[in-house]
Order: C-alpha cells, then structure tokens, then sequence
C-alpha cells in the first residue's frame, strides 16, 4: 500500500476515535498567579497550537499538539502516564481535557525558557520551542 492510502486510513481510523479538539492562542501565558513568585512569557505575534485527543487503542487517551511554526507533538492526558494530572496548577484526572492539552503546553514552553538546559528533563521538545520561539518570547519575572 503506497503511504498516500496509508495516511488517509490513518485519518479516517483517527477520526472515528477523536475525543476532542481546538484551538490554543497565546499572546501571553502565566507560570503562576503568585505575586511573589510569578513570571511570564509573552509571544509578539502570539502563538497559536492546534490539538486534538484520540481514544488510541493501547494508549489510551493521546493529545496531538502542532504548533504554528511546523512541530507536532504527543503526550498522554492519562493519569497513570501524564505526572502533571497529579496538581500542577489544580490539574487533575478529572479535569477538562482542554484544561489538561493547555496546561501541558505551558507546562512544556515554561520548562523551555526558564530552565537548565542541563536538567535531564529538558528534551529535544524543549529545544525546539526554544529554538523556535525565542525571536517572538519575551520572558518576564515577577511581573505584578
């Protein structure tokens, strides 16, 4: 089967299992709301992150990010698999799986600009938001 056929099974097999989908827009996005400990990052012109979660046969629930300059990426909102369903910022199992798709992508942005390079957390995601972004992010500590 040539990869034509193949991609458009992929799509039709995908969309029978979609959970939900939308838009993301960020002009700018906040790490926390403590005024002690607060920072920032502002996109000029903003970011926007299309997504969407599939019911994946073994995976469970998927979330697809594709950011607007070309990177597509995946994670599980499943609590067993996703860490940051455990409370970062009052996430939750539970929660909507918009909040648990947005949430992770400010997550992973934050994680990109304000820390270590040399944290064994940072990935090859990390470095290519950074890389990607870095002309159109302004990070802002203790905003308030």
């Amino acid at each position: 089967m040539d990869k034509r056929c193949t991609d458009e099974l992929n799509q039709i097999i995908m969309k029978e299992k979609l959970i939900a989908k939308g838009t993301l827009t960020l002009e700018f996005a906040i790490e926390s709301e403590d005024s002690y400990d607060s920072r920032r990052l502002e996109f000029n012109p903003p970011l926007t992150v299309e997504w969407s979660v599939y019911e994946e046969e073994g995976n469970g629930k998927v979330a697809h990010v594709y950011y607007d300059f070309g990177l597509h990426d995946t994670f599980s909102v499943e609590p067993d698999k996703n860490c940051l369903l455990l409370g970062y910022y009052g996430l939750r199992a539970v929660s909507p799986v918009q909040e648990m798709v947005e949430k992770n992508v400010i997550f992973d942005l934050f994680h990109a600009f304000t820390h270590c390079d040399m944290d064994p957390n940072y990935t090859h995601l990390h470095w290519a938001l950074y890389g990607n972004l870095k002309d159109k992010t302004k990070v802002i500590e203790n905003y308030c």
